[in-house]
């Protein structure tokens, strides 16, 4: 049995709640900065299927394979040019893949990264080992598996690795 790292129990609870808002009903703000949008309008809609599965159960509850495959239709590795941005974040985040690319650009900023309290996205991942891979380079910072389609088209991004910061995006 895979263990994930203690980092991964934060982004599971942040996925499994994602997962869970549509069938909620309206949630209460209880802080809103001026201007500020929240991360969920941009990481897509859940993924729809036929046959309506029920939600897992104990351990396998927490499985982040059941998340697999991550695609973002839209993004792939390649550079982003630095500039600033109209788009107003309480958070700074950054989207990742699994590739070599990816894994070269978390390891040279993941002190940079920590230090701005950035949450991750790993917008393109296939296998465990994929999840194992971006986890143990991560360290600390949180990495939720989720698309990042309409956050992309919103920022107009067509490449990954990327951090956006609340002002800015930067490679």
């Amino acid at each position: 049995m895979t263990r994930w790292p203690l980092h991964f129990g934060r982004a599971v609870i942040l996925a499994a709640l994602l997962a869970v808002v549509p069938a909620m009903g309206e949630l209460t703000v209880i802080h809103e900065a001026p201007g500020a949008q929240p991360l969920s309008d941009f990481l897509g809609t859940p993924r729809q299927t036929s046959i309506r599965k029920p939600l897992p159960q104990g351990p396998k509850a927490w499985d982040l394979r059941t998340l697999l495959p991550i695609h973002s239709p839209g993004l792939t590795p390649g550079p982003v040019a630095p500039r600033g941005h109209a788009l107003s974040l309480t958070q700074p985040v950054f989207l990742i893949g699994a590739g070599e690319r990816s894994k070269s650009w978390l390891t040279r900023h993941r002190a940079r990264l920590e230090s701005l309290g950035a949450i991750g996205l790993l917008v393109e991942a296939e296998t465990p080992t994929d999840l194992e891979a971006i986890a143990e380079l991560a360290g600390t910072l949180p990495i939720v598996p989720a698309p990042a389609t309409d956050l992309a088209a919103i920022l107009k991004i067509r490449h990954y690795p990327v951090c956006i910061t609340p002002t800015r995006l930067w490679q």
